[in-house]
């Protein structure tokens, strides 16, 4: 029986996939060297998450990767990349589904104010908004998961050199890249729905997965560990 990339060490704690075990042999070595390239498959379910104990069994030791996780700093910069083009076709969007409704709106305010605010207030037809960001959500999710599935890159990700992996180091599924990014729809339903408060709960979201990269000896957000997944350096 073939023994997973993830099996206990010494300590029976389970041992992260990429942990470097230095001159231990060829194969090894290579996977601490940038990109790590496939694992043979294991007999049982990879299960990486955690860190082996040290010698006395106390703390546990911190994986010598060499750099080989990508940081929050770094993942933070891809993913405003990334925001900044699906933003672009976004605000497209925007203005083919609401530009009419909202310069009506604008007219029928104007008009409204100018005669004494005498009357109901005019209200904005929201119908084309949230079409607009119906769409914008659904290209972000075929955006991210279409490239991580086939890549493991995002424009920003390629951009900033790292790259999704499974705990195998081969390329993530559809399903799994969905998994990883689907803490969005709760950030999506926050801003468009709750208004200002829920964009600052989604800020409060995402400060949260920071805090979860920084303090993950993998780097892995609450969602990586859930899908099993690792940004890793690509160069």
């Amino acid at each position: 029986m073939t023994t997973p990339p993830n099996s206990s060490g010494p300590s029976g704690a389970p041992e992260n996939p990429y942990h470097d075990n230095s001159g231990t042999s060829a194969d090894d070595a290579g996977r601490t060297s940038g990109f790590p390239g496939a694992f043979p498959a294991g007999d049982g379910d990879v299960d990486p998450i955690g860190l082996p104990a040290d010698a006395t069994g106390s703390d546990p030791v911190p994986p010598l990767t060499g750099g080989l996780y990508a940081g929050a700093g770094k993942r933070l910069g891809a993913f405003l990349i990334d925001h900044i083009i699906i933003g672009i076709i976004g605000l497209i969007l925007l203005m083919v589904f609401a530009g009419e409704d909202f310069t009506t709106y604008a007219d029928e305010y104007n008009a409204w104010d100018a005669a004494g605010q005498t009357g109901d207030a005019p209200t904005l037809d929201l119908g084309g908004f949230l079409l607009a960001c119906l769409l914008t959500l659904v290209i972000w999710f075929i955006y991210r998961i279409l490239l991580e599935s086939r890549s493991g890159q995002t424009l920003g990700k390629k951009a900033l050199g790292i790259k999704v992996v499974t705990a195998e180091g081969t390329t993530v599924t559809v399903g799994t890249s969905f998994k990883r990014n689907s803490w969005y729809i709760a950030v999506f339903l926050l801003s468009v729905f709750v208004g200002t408060i829920g964009g600052l709960v989604s800020l409060i979201l995402m400060g949260v997965l920071g805090v979860t990269i920084r303090r993950s000896p993998f780097s892995q957000h609450t969602f990586d560990q859930w899908a099993k997944t690792y940004v890793v350096n690509a160069r």
